[in-house]
């Protein structure tokens, strides 16, 4: 029994010593396998967060792009709004310069109807006092030869006899 017993003994001494070493140098590889799929877990996640972010950035790359876009038009209109307020501004100045051209055309047009009412009012008076003057004169037209006559004129009509004349020769 004895090398039954010796040959028992070696294999379980030889497989615990080996089992022994194997299953430190398993522990170790476990140990580190297990770790390295934790970091690889850990990786993983953080590759999964980055690739979120990525694509929230993305996102917002083309959110600003098409704001970005915008306004642009934004200003391509408000330079063309600035145009035509431009352009109003002008044509504004120019019908508000024809507006007092015009209103001083009409000034001197009511300036010079004022003068030539005035003038008129005053060919009026002349006209009527021309025919005063006038009627007078016929009235007391003189039928004498010598109208020097101290005397005086003779009335030609006979609504006039008793009357002196009123007007004076100048």
């Amino acid at each position: 029994m004895d090398p039954l017993y010796q040959i028992l003994t070696y294999i379980f001494s030889g497989t615990t010593f080996v089992g022994m070493i194997g299953s430190v140098a398993y522990y170790r590889q476990t140990r580190r396998a297990k770790e390295a799929e934790a970091l690889q877990k850990e990786a993983d996640a953080e590759l999964r967060k980055v690739e979120v972010e990525k694509a929230r950035i993305d996102a917002r790359k083309t959110e600003v792009d098409m704001l970005h876009e915008e306004l642009e038009r934004e200003y391509a209109n408000c330079e063309k709004k600035d145009q035509r307020i431009e352009e109003l501004n002008k044509r504004w100045d120019e019908e508000r310069e024809r507006s007092r051209v015009l209103s001083d055309r009409a000034n001197a047009a009511e300036q010079t109807v004022n003068r030539v009412s005035r003038e008129l009012v005053e060919a009026k008076d002349e006209i009527i006092k021309l025919t005063e003057e006038k009627n007078h004169y016929y009235r007391w037209h003189c039928r004498r030869p010598d109208c020097m006559d101290p005397r005086g004129p003779e009335p030609p009509r006979e609504e006039l006899e008793g009357n002196t004349s009123t007007l004076t020769n100048n």
